[in-house]
């Protein structure tokens, strides 16, 4: 199948980017995009990268709501969105350790935890990938 950078690459290794912050700790080589991530996943008959992908957030972070965040406000007016409700984990470098698919320690702008909460040292990107378009 056509990975991300362009290559070919081989469907034992590929997987269906359904999360955008996984692209931050995945080879590019094996990463597949296109349209609706569970419906290309299953006509490829892939894995997505979030059943593949296992790790946790390094640190607490200091829990910040959206809206007192004014790079947040400023996109979301811009984007013509609502400012999304609850809170961002904010940290000043964001670090994920990863067990899978290939341990090691990983900075990302971005990340959801498996508790749910979103962490980033980027809110703005953390924003996006809430939306789906980062």
């Amino acid at each position: 199948v056509r990975a991300l950078d362009g290559s070919v690459a081989d469907v034992a290794d590929a997987m269906v980017l359904d999360a955008p912050e996984l692209v931050a700790v995945l080879p590019a080589g094996e990463v597949v995009v296109g349209g609706d991530p569970r419906a290309l996943a299953d006509l490829l008959d892939l894995p997505t990268a979030s059943e593949i992908v296992d790790g946790e957030v390094a640190g607490a972070g200091r829990p910040v709501p959206w809206g007192a965040l004014p790079e947040v406000v400023v996109t979301c007016h811009a984007l013509g969105v609502p400012v999304p409700d609850g809170e961002l984990w904010c940290h000043d470098e964001l670090w994920v350790v990863l067990r899978k698919p290939a341990p090691g320690r990983h900075r990302v702008p971005t990340w959801r935890a498996a508790d749910g909460r979103r962490h980033a040292d980027d809110p703005v990107r953390a924003l996006l990938a809430v939306l789906g378009v980062g």
